[in-house]
């Protein structure tokens, strides 16, 4: 540990002794670095952070696919159809619907304003294992009797943006689309819905659909496609056996209703799958594929660079290296050494990179496809993307120190003292050690 502690001081104090290398060595590496983390926060914020609901493992989303054409597409379902896979299936504990929606807001105080929400089966937040900040949610009931309480569950952003945070907001009345709603408690902070693509502001139950929606007539047309469903797989049952047992229902479907129903099938898709619309999840796979290599490019021309300066600065350096071979030290001891040394340019490197990652998050956000909500995502560093930065930053110190480790260990120790080496030079050696 002496030793390690020892090579590292002796890389600071190169650091500061070849300031114009180690300022261009600190400054590729914070861009490759920086560059990584920013590009992988944002992946790991639409494609791998999980919800905060329980179990979301056992969590499966369920779609309706064309089974006629060629090429795959997923869709929501009726709401007679969606009944009907919910009642007779025998491989989920509990199955919901919800649809999109937006409406107009209206607190009493400030100005009106268009909020997104979901309108959702009263079963919504007890399936998803989502417990209130602030009051209750839905209490599970029949989705079919219409008409009842109007009340709403509000997201924790609005309640803080419109109301401050106000913990009396419980039983407060405000207005949807002119109609009064008692506030009915207030969501979880993280949780906006099960969609990145439109968070929702707020939630209101199933039976109040009627009420709500200019579509309310279609609503028990069995050819009107308008509700995503997920559902909470039973024990022991797997994501593939539920998707043959609603495909089975979904046959009956269509032999009972062959125009309404004509061609279609089921697919069961994990949580994560589908927290993107799996229609346009291959688009946004790709494109992360694709800025996952050109940052990775990025840091490998980075590490380049670098390997070449330090290789320089090593070779600048081989009648010290050979002078400290031929008092005693070993090739092994050099190695690490060396290694050291990028190892302080790499986590100086790395620093600056997540500070710059920081920095950068909101102006890549602002460059994001329109249909991505302004909160959709949060870009925030937490302990995925410093892991994966810890991990950037241990390849970076390899590959930064691997030429001239090699050069040390390859180095020509007879060939170098021939050549001469100044007495000063070998004391500073010997105090380096």
């Amino acid at each position: 540990m002496s030793d390690l502690w020892q090579d590292l001081r002796l890389g600071f104090r190169l650091l500061v002794k070849y300031p114009r290398v180690s300022v261009w060595a600190v400054l590729s590496l914070a861009l490759g670095v920086g560059a990584n983390s920013a590009i992988f926060s944002l992946v790991d914020g639409l494609l791998l952070r999980p919800l905060p609901v329980a179990a979301p493992g056992r969590l499966v989303a369920v779609y309706g696919t064309d089974q006629g054409s060629g090429n795959l597409s997923y869709y929501p379902f009726s709401y007679p159809n969606f009944l009907d896979l919910r009642d007779g299936n025998s491989s989920l504990s509990g199955m919901f619907a919800f649809r999109r929606h937006r409406l107009s807001f209206a607190d009493g105080q400030g100005e009106p304003e268009l909020v997104t929400g979901q309108i959702v089966s009263t079963n919504y937040f007890a399936l998803l294992g989502v417990r209130p900040a602030l009051g209750q949610t839905f209490t599970p009931g029949p989705d079919r009797a219409m008409g009842g309480d109007a009340v709403v569950v509000l997201g924790h952003g609005l309640w803080q943006r419109r109301f401050d945070s106000d913990p009396r907001i419980v039983g407060r009345t405000l207005t949807l689309n002119g109609q009064a709603f008692k506030v009915l408690g207030v969501a979880p902070p993280g949780f906006r819905g099960t969609q990145l693509i439109s968070p929702a502001e707020f939630w209101v139950p199933m039976t109040l659909f009627k009420s709500l929606s200019p579509r309310a007539s279609v609503m028990d047309q069995r050819e009107w496609q308008m509700f995503l469903a997920m559902g909470r797989l039973r024990p022991g049952v797997s994501a593939a056996q539920a998707e043959a047992n609603l495909g089975a229902l979904a046959g009956r479907l269509r032999e009972t209703y062959p125009k309404e129903n004509a061609g279609m099938g089921v697919a069961v898709l994990s949580l994560t799958e589908s927290m993107i619309d799996p229609n346009q999840r291959q688009v946004f796979t790709r494109s992360a594929t694709l800025l996952m290599v050109a940052v990775g490019l990025v840091l490998l021309i980075a590490c380049a660079n670098v390997g070449s300066l330090l290789l320089a600065r090593a070779t600048n350096r081989r009648r010290e290296i050979a002078v400290r071979l031929a008092v005693g030290a070993g090739r092994g001891r050099l190695v690490r050494q060396l290694l050291a040394e990028s190892a302080v340019l790499a986590i100086t490197g790395t620093v600056l990179g997540l500070l710059l990652a920081h920095w950068s998050s909101g102006l890549l956000w602002a460059l994001r496809p329109p249909l991505l909500a302004p909160d959709a995502v949060d870009l925030g560093l937490n302990p995925r993307v410093l892991v994966f930065t810890l991990a950037v930053a241990l390849v970076t110190t390899v590959l930064c120190g691997l030429a001239p480790a090699r050069e040390a260990a390859r180095a020509d120790l007879s060939g170098v003292l021939k050549s001469g080496t100044p007495l000063a030079e070998r004391h500073r050696v010997l105090s380096l050690r």
